[in-house]
């Protein structure tokens, strides 16, 4: 249910946005953040691979299907950052939602 629960979407949304305020960073960067946000750790080798993988594929779906990306971006009472990439917005928002539903997050380990 926490997957797609409108709560945890429009959080992962929110959550991206503040990933994607400064364009100068990379995508490894803002993996780092994040996970220090949500985990208080280091993402690890490992994670890194899994996690570019589903951005590059979240990326490349939101892409080929704008309406969707608008869509996933439509979740919740606040509005989102219209002067984002719609794309992008939407793939870092898939990918915030993945680590707030990862076992270690719900149940701090």
């Amino acid at each position: 249910m926490l997957l797609n629960d409108v709560q945890f979407v429009e959080a992962s949304r929110n959550l991206a946005e503040r990933l994607l305020q400064e364009a100068a960073r990379s995508d490894l960067q803002r993996l780092q953040d994040l996970y220090l946000r949500v985990l208080v750790r280091p993402v690890r080798k490992p994670e890194i691979e899994v996690l570019q993988d589903v951005l590059a594929d979240a990326l490349n779906r939101f892409t080929a299907d704008p309406a969707s990306a608008r869509v996933l971006l439509g979740f919740g009472e606040s509005q989102p950052d219209e002067s984002r990439a719609a794309a992008t917005h939407a793939a870092w928002t898939l990918l915030c939602n993945v680590v707030f539903n990862l076992g270690e997050t719900l149940t701090r380990n």
